[in-house]
């Protein structure tokens, strides 16, 4: 019975020496970094030269991160300035921008991020001051800071320009900043913005003055005020014919309650506009167009330039014009001498706006203003702008 159990038992002790029946010694094997909970920062957050935080867990001492753009700009490594338990905080290399796929590497093995981290295109300048005071076109400004390089652009920008337009200027770098030349073109309060290729850098606002009589902004500057930030500019000549009617006659629940001021006319032409479509909504006919309508649709363009911010002017407005005519005549603008509406109606306490104010350019030197039936005279139109 014996010898029957003494062979499995020599197997056995055979297949152990054979296979090893010791416990072999487990390898850790590596793997990629877990980040969980990954949320990258706005890109207004995110600004070139600067330190941004991308919230998560999972990011340890040591870890290797880089930047890889999705646009074609050069990719990058940034300065691990922190890590957390909740984010790690990094360094943004100043000539950075645009959207970029972000990695980290530990222990040789890479891990990709979840979403995307947007740095704005934006140039990061310290120490930025800006000038104070009231600048004319062609005059140079000095802007001092630390960024600047060579070849920077600098944008005028107003919401006195049409849609889309600025003016640029070649900056010059100085010992500390850049200099530049206001570009002829300019008027009123600008916005300038400093431009690299792609990147942008917000730099602040400029008055630039301009004088009565000077050519620009699709006319002639005919008034001025703030030391000639801000003022009128008339088109080059009237609209239609020198016999044009108002309008109808409407009721007064559809009056704009316009006003006779200075710097009031763009505003009295939008109200007289909205007034009266409603009016023609509510089911009245009309054949024509308003004098405030026809100004509000005049668009003139002078060096692929259009101007379409024309309106009717208020009474206040159309007498300035009135006093500098005989300059507005020399300048080439036609402006016969006729009377011409404006866009300060007339006392409607009859229940009726059944007039407008108009002056008349047939005096010399006597202001005469007055109020004339909407549909009973025919007289002039002549747009202006403000700026």
């Amino acid at each position: 019975m014996s010898k029957i159990i003494e062979r499995p038992l020599l197997f056995l002790l055979a297949a152990c020496t054979l296979f090893s029946c010791q416990k072999e010694e487990q390898v850790t094997v590596p793997i990629a970094p877990i980040i969980k909970y990954v949320v990258m920062p706005n890109e207004s957050e995110a600004i070139p030269g600067t330190d941004v935080t991308i919230a998560g867990v999972g990011f340890a001492s040591g870890d290797s991160i880089i930047c890889t753009s999705l646009e074609g700009e050069p990719s990058f490594s940034p300065e691990v300035v922190k890590v957390t338990d909740y984010a790690v905080i990094l360094s943004v290399p100043k000539d950075a921008g645009g959207s970029y796929q972000v990695s980290v590497t530990r222990a040789n093995l890479t891990t990709v991020l979840d979403g995307t981290l947007k740095i704005a295109y934006v140039i990061y300048i310290k120490d930025l001051k800006m000038p104070t005071g009231i600048l004319k076109p062609g005059e140079t400004v000095s802007v001092t800071g630390e960024g600047f390089e060579n070849e920077d652009l600098v944008k005028f920008g107003s919401s006195s320009y049409p849609s889309g337009c600025a003016f640029t200027s070649n900056a010059l770098l100085t010992d500390d900043g850049i200099s530049f030349n206001v570009p002829q073109q300019c008027y009123g309060v600008n916005t300038l913005t400093l431009v690299r290729g792609k990147k942008i850098c917000s730099l602040g606002e400029l008055d630039i003055a301009v004088d009565v009589g000077d050519e620009l902004g699709g006319g002639i500057v005919y008034y001025t005020s703030d030391d000639g930030v801000h003022g009128l500019i008339s088109a080059m000549g009237h609209i239609g014919s020198n016999t044009e009617y108002y309008g109808p006659s409407i009721p007064s629940s559809y009056a704009s309650g316009t006003s006779a001021d200075i710097y009031t006319g763009k505003t009295n032409t939008a109200s007289l506009v909205s007034k009266f479509a409603s009016y023609i909504q509510d089911g009245n006919t009309y054949s024509g167009t308003t004098a405030a309508g026809k100004c509000d649709q005049y668009t003139f363009t002078v060096d692929t330039l259009s101007y379409d911010d024309w309106f009717l002017p208020s009474q206040d407005e159309l007498i300035e014009m009135f006093k500098v005519k005989d300059m507005l005549r020399n300048k080439g603008v036609d402006l016969p001498a006729n009377n011409y509406w404006t866009s300060t109606e007339y006392d409607y306490s009859a229940g009726w706006v059944w007039a407008h104010y108009y002056v008349n350019f047939y005096e010399s030197t006597n202001i005469v203003s007055d109020g004339a039936s909407v549909d009973g005279w025919t007289i002039g139109i002549m747009p202006i702008r403000q700026f």
